[in-house]
């Protein structure tokens, strides 16, 4: 309504600026000539205050005129180009802009579902528009087709967050807990889901030095975001570090293991295929002393993937398959030292 209401009264008050200026015209001076009759009073003018021509009395308020108000062409210009500009900026405004009607508890229940999903973008955290879209999900009156627009909407409406603000969704975990249970969600939208919600993989990274062991360095990896989708922890996604390698001409693999290797023979250091990251608390990326001095840029390959059914620490087996998955590469730059140590204070997580 104030979409509408706005340049309307905006309107109304260049108008009323304008008719103003307009109106009343810019006075040109002349000859006293008489009000009623436009006689030339410099002819015969006599000692009776009488015009010869009419016999008006000249001795009477507004009967001479001394010069005429003559109206500027170029406000009455101005005037209509205000006018014709705001009245199209209003029809416009009728036309394509969304109605933003009251959003309290009680008008959200006379709202289509569409204006609920459309608008969910810039109510992600009203607790009533969720109750209002669960409730109508509970009593059979949102389709498929709307709770997947539904999701795509709280997709696009997390983007504009930055990560670390976009999460726990409070009000909203419960209704997709009972989506994910309901298997209403795609493979597809799921991982656009886990992307925007989680981030990539893990998003923090920094080396630590003190406290490891000879010929090795470590470097620690977490989640910015550490709540779950959903209202159980099984809505927390399982992460992996399946590769290291150095980029250059040819890239070269590094061996990565868990920080209790580390305290072996390096004999009986097991090579691993991936390196379960944490979510909740991060893991440490230990990584042998094999590089020579300088600047080296390192690609760490993550997988990303959701099983509802898991806990965050049960081990998915080679039979349960994730409900999402994706890959991603993280850039890092490190300063390594003539010891081959990664130096702690020199690491860049690269975009």
């Amino acid at each position: 309504m104030a979409i509408v209401l706005f340049p309307v009264i905006l309107f109304f008050i260049v108008f009323a600026i304008v008719r103003v200026f307009s109106g009343k015209g810019k006075p040109q001076l002349s000859e006293p000539y008489c009000a009623k009759c436009g006689y030339d009073l410099r002819v015969n003018w006599d000692s009776s205050m009488v015009c010869p021509e009419c016999g008006a009395d000249l001795k009477a308020k507004g009967a001479v005129n001394f010069g005429t108000m003559k109206k500027s062409r170029t406000w009455v210009t101005v005037a209509i180009t205000v006018a014709v500009l705001l009245l199209t900026f209003l029809l416009m405004a009728g036309v394509t802009l969304p109605i933003r009607r009251n959003t309290n508890p009680a008008a959200l229940s006379k709202l289509t579902n569409n204006n609920l999903i459309v608008n969910l973008p810039t109510r992600i955290d009203e607790p009533w528009t969720w109750q209002e879209l669960e409730a109508r999900y509970k009593s059979g009156q949102l389709s498929d087709q709307e709770v997947d627009e539904m999701l795509a909407e709280l997709i696009n409406g997390l983007k504009f967050k930055p990560i670390a603000e976009r999460g726990p969704i409070h009000w909203a975990t419960n209704f997709l807990q009972k989506l994910i249970d309901d298997k209403k969600i795609s493979p597809a939208r799921y991982a656009q889901l886990m992307k925007v919600y989680f981030g990539p993989g893990p998003t923090k990274f920094h080396p630590i030095t003190s406290k490891m062991q000879p010929n090795w360095s470590a470097i620690y990896a977490s989640f910015t975001q550490p709540w779950s989708l959903g209202s159980t922890d099984k809505t927390k996604p399982h992460c992996r570090l399946v590769s290291v390698v150095v980029k250059g001409d040819e890239d070269t693999p590094l061996l990565f293991v868990p920080e209790a290797q580390t305290h072996w023979q390096f004999e009986q250091v097991v090579k691993l295929d991936s390196l379960p990251i944490t979510f909740s608390s991060g893991s440490r990326i230990c990584l042998r002393n094999t590089l020579e001095p300088g600047e080296h840029v390192l690609l760490l390959k993550f997988v990303t993937e959701l099983y509802p059914e898991l806990g965050p620490m049960e081990k998915p087996s080679e039979t349960d398959k994730p409900l999402a998955s994706y890959t991603h590469v993280q850039p890092l730059k490190v300063t390594v030292d003539d010891s081959g140590r990664i130096i702690c204070e020199k690491l860049t997580i690269l975009r």
